[in-house]
């Protein structure tokens, strides 16, 4: 049977259409196998180095010539006796009674050792046998002891908070604020710059290193003078007549 023409028409339209769809499916995947052209090269910032931290600290002891009486005043403050090493601060503690069981499968005990004190952590099974005990050099007491006493411990210039503080108006050791008897981080909670600032004079950092101390870690353990007036090196030049 003969077709008639616009049938041949049509027909041929259908196949050309097709055609058309599988070279253009044809020319895209060649177009996306192929390698991309190399753009341009990228342009990298250098990130400058940190600014050395600030030298000009005198320390509180320079401000003593000229304000002796406003320096005994302060360094008899709370905030002038906010960080001290465990042999400079005055004891207040009780190492007689120095055991603790904040939990039934947890005891502390205190003791002092010289220049440090020692906080142990034993773990009791539950027949009260110890199987665990892990004890811990403190060397930095927090606080001025009018509340209470906090205390850190020392790891190769990175501070960690004790798990035990004393409690001054109650005259007794128990857990530090915000640990929980059953569950807390024990010797492993870090303490930062942050923390420092507010009690503490000023660090020794290790390099431009943030939270980690060289030896001695404090330049100044207790809050300065300097903390609110800031580096006092231009202002003893001025008054001197060295500057």
């Amino acid at each position: 049977m003969a077709l008639r023409p616009r049938s041949v028409v049509a027909t041929l339209l259908v196949v050309c259409g097709v055609a058309v769809a599988v070279f253009a499916v044809v020319k895209y995947r060649s177009a996306d196998s192929r390698p991309s052209e190399p753009g341009p090269i990228a342009s990298y910032t250098t990130i400058p180095r940190p600014a050395p931290r600030d030298d000009s600290y005198v320390g509180s002891q320079a401000c003593v010539e000229c304000h002796q009486e406003i320096s005994e005043h302060f360094l008899a403050s709370p905030m002038g006796r906010s960080m001290a090493t465990i042999d400079q601060a005055v004891q207040i503690e009780n190492y007689q009674a120095n055991a603790i069981e904040p939990s039934k499968n947890r005891r502390y005990t205190m003791t002092r050792d010289g220049k440090f004190a020692i906080h142990s952590e034993i773990m009791l099974d539950e027949d009260g046998e110890s199987f665990f005990e892990q004890g811990e050099r403190v060397s930095f007491v927090v606080g001025s002891g009018s509340r209470g006493r906090g205390y850190l411990i020392n790891r190769d210039g990175l501070l960690f908070q004790s798990p035990i503080a004393w409690y001054s108006q109650s005259g007794r050791w128990d857990l530090s604020p915000g640990y929980a008897p059953e569950n807390h981080p024990r010797f492993s909670r870090q303490i930062d710059d942050g923390c420092l600032y507010c009690h503490a004079g000023r660090m020794n950092h290790r390099g431009t290193a943030d939270n980690h101390y060289a030896d001695p870690v404090f330049a100044q353990a207790a809050i300065g003078c300097e903390r609110c007036h800031g580096p006092g090196e231009r202002h003893v030049q001025l008054q001197s007549g060295s500057g």
